[in-house]
């Protein structure tokens, strides 16, 4: 009995090895030895891999990457675990951040080709604006530039439209030479000229020059066009916005040397003007009021000395023949006739001070024309202003004072028109003033 209950034992401890609680065992499989992979080139097409794998010459079992500067195993799972690396990435962010030699050469290229078509662009418009063209002229002249020179790059680039010539000139021209002009003007010493608009709306402008040395040369700017409510011309409020200007654009206002301006009580009273409360703040200001304007008021005040009846005779003559296409026409039939040059009558403007002479001369040189004109219209319309403009063409007096005009109005726009030089010539002022008095 024991020696079967002994084999059973036995027979279990068996079956325990090999079944390990009633669960059969295999047997320890043996570890297969990897072996290495040969380069496939195939790989080197492979997008994931082009960027930076290369064949490593000294196995053919790796591969290299010429980013990392590093060899590898060339199996395709080796090198995409490769691949998905932090350090291999990062690696790769900067190579793909890095310009080539080439990509630099093409790229400082490419500025220097941009850099000349906005300088074309600044030049451009520079032009419209000194020589005060229409900008709407610019949408015709861009396509016939690039018409007319096919060949050249910059002019091909150009993109200039009426609405961008107008930015670049407020927003980068105009800020450019007004910024100059204020640092300039804070160092030096200068003289300031002002004259204010005529035009009749809710807002004057008040034009604001300087005129100063630079280089050896005297230069005249605009500072700015200020806005004054018309409804207060007075003149601390003038002289008030005046000031607010220069303090805004930080320039001293000792560096104010001079004023000039024109010769309105306003600007130069005695008792309060706008120079006498620039006086209180710098005492060694002076002051020149505009020579032409002067000249122009002495001959228009001497003019109303004479009788009115030559300068009512330049009015009528005027407004008669150009109220009318067919009178204009009749006295160019005259002035044909006779042999005179085909002139148009002249107005008589009190706000342009040459031409009162202009419109003396030329009534003088029309004189019989003109006789004849309405002797005939006289007869013809019947009008009560043919006659009247006829009695005073017949009359040896009123052609005695158009000829005494003739001469002395002669005098002050030659000194007048000498002094709207755009030079400097105060140097001659005391000279002419005593040839002009004499």
């Amino acid at each position: 009995m024991s020696s079967s209950r002994d084999t059973e034992n036995v027979e279990c401890d068996s079956s325990s090895v090999i079944c390990g609680d009633n669960e059969p065992r295999e047997p320890p499989k043996k570890r297969k030895i990897q072996k290495d992979k040969m380069f496939k080139t195939y790989l080197l097409d492979d997008p994931l891999f082009k960027p930076w794998l290369l064949a490593d010459i000294n196995s053919k079992y790796k591969a290299r990457c010429k980013v990392c500067n590093v060899s590898i195993n060339s199996g395709k799972s080796e090198l995409q675990k490769y691949a998905a690396t932090r350090k291999h990435i990062d690696k790769m962010k900067t190579v793909k951040e890095t310009k080539n030699i080439v990509q630099m050469f093409a790229a400082n290229k490419d500025n220097i080709h941009n850099s000349n078509v906005k300088k074309a662009e600044l030049k451009l418009a520079a032009f419209f604006a000194a020589n005060n063209v229409a900008f709407r002229l610019i949408d015709q002249l861009d396509p016939i530039l690039k018409e007319i020179f096919p060949d050249s790059k910059i002019c091909q680039g150009i993109s200039l439209k009426q609405t961008n010539c107008t930015e670049i000139i407020r927003n980068v021209l105009c800020k450019k030479e007004t910024n100059d002009l204020i640092s300039y003007l804070r160092k030096i010493q200068f003289s300031v000229l002002l004259d204010e608009s005529t035009d009749i709306g809710d807002f004057k402008s008040l034009a604001v020059l300087v005129r100063y040395s630079k280089l050896g040369r005297i230069e005249t700017r605009l500072l700015e066009l200020i806005q004054v409510d018309a409804r207060d011309l007075g003149a601390t409020h003038l002289y008030g916005v005046f000031k607010v200007c220069l303090e805004r654009h930080e320039i001293p206002l000792k560096n104010i040397v001079g004023v000039a301006c024109d010769g309105a009580s306003v600007m130069v009273g005695k008792h309060h003007s706008f120079f006498k409360l620039l006086q209180d703040d710098i005492l060694h200001v002076i002051l020149l009021k505009c020579i032409c304007h002067s000249a122009a008021l002495v001959a228009s005040n001497a003019c109303s000395f004479l009788p009115r009846s030559a300068e009512e005779l330049l009015r009528n003559v005027y407004s008669y023949v150009s109220g009318s296409a067919k009178r204009s026409a009749q006295l160019q039939e005259m002035q044909e006739y006779f042999g005179e040059k085909k002139h148009k009558m002249l107005k008589l403007a009190t706000t342009r001070w040459l031409s009162r002479f202009e419109c003396v001369c030329r009534v003088l040189e029309n004189w019989n024309t003109l006789e004849n004109y309405f002797t005939i219209a006289v007869y013809e319309d019947k009008l009560k202003s043919a006659e009247l403009i006829l009695r005073e063409l017949k009359n040896v007096y009123t052609k005695a004072y158009l000829l005494f005009l003739k001469y002395t109005l002669k005098i002050f726009n030659t000194f007048n028109t000498l002094f709207q030089n755009r030079k400097p010539l105060i140097h001659v002022l005391y000279t002419e003033c005593i040839m002009l008095m004499k």
